[in-house]
């Protein structure tokens, strides 16, 4: 039967700081095996001032699960934006400068379809788009992932996750996915930033009723430095 939809907070987006090492790291991302290959999502932007983004970092310099690292102080280095098609929030941008947050990232979509005799077909969309169900399919799971808020002071937060296993369809009907945007950063001194936008999944899936709708809601939006905490 069907299972869910479940719901995951993104990670959260880390608090600025004044003096280096002062930026809080980002939050954990979420991981998912859906597509046969562990993928992150949804990570936390690091605050401003040396907070580093979903902490720990990998050796590439990819924080683990998309977010923004914050940026240096002193410095005037910006935060870095998030990982592109993960859900994750841009990173703070340092206190003493002009320098701006980054930008969140927009989120994503995966669908695996499976047959009657386990034959399965994996799909992921960072764009918006409409999608039919393929021929022989009749079971979907599903990964949604909002938009990253953006940094400003304190880093952006990652994207709401939300997913489903047994989800009945049939092939032929057309679902349509809604991307959320990522949130635009801000100069920490300027105020907040902005939040992720919503990532929809909709069509005639006969498991929700009545609803037709599968949403995950966007990340919040780095603060201001006055503030210094996520709003």
């Amino acid at each position: 039967g069907f299972a869910g939809p479940g719901y995951q907070g993104g990670g959260g987006g880390g608090a600025g700081g004044s003096t280096s090492p002062a930026g809080i790291h980002g939050a954990l991302g979420v991981a998912t095996p859906l597509t046969g290959t562990p993928l992150q999502f949804s990570g936390g932007g690091g605050g401003g001032n040396g907070g580093k983004g979903a902490y720990p970092s990998s050796p590439s310099g990819n924080p683990i699960g998309g977010g923004g690292d914050g940026g240096d102080f002193p410095g005037t280095r910006p935060g870095f934006s998030a990982v592109v098609g993960t859900g994750s929030g841009g990173g703070g941008g340092s206190n003493d400068s002009a320098a701006g947050g980054g930008n969140g990232s927009g989120g994503a979509v995966i669908l695996k379809y499976t047959t009657g005799f386990r034959n399965t077909l994996v799909k992921s969309f960072v764009g918006s788009t409409t999608v039919d169900i393929p021929d022989n399919f009749n079971t979907m799971e599903y990964l949604i992932v909002a938009g990253g808020g953006g940094g400003a002071s304190g880093g952006g937060g990652g994207g709401g996750v939300r997913f489903g296993t047994g989800l009945s369809v049939s092939p032929g009907d057309t679902l349509t996915i809604t991307i959320g945007s990522g949130g635009a950063g801000q100069v920490a001194q300027a105020g907040a930033a902005t939040p992720g936008v919503t990532t929809q999944l909709s069509g005639p899936l006969s498991d929700i009723s009545p609803a037709t709708l599968i949403g995950s809601n966007g990340g919040g939006k780095g603060a201001a430095r006055a503030t210094g905490h996520n709003a």
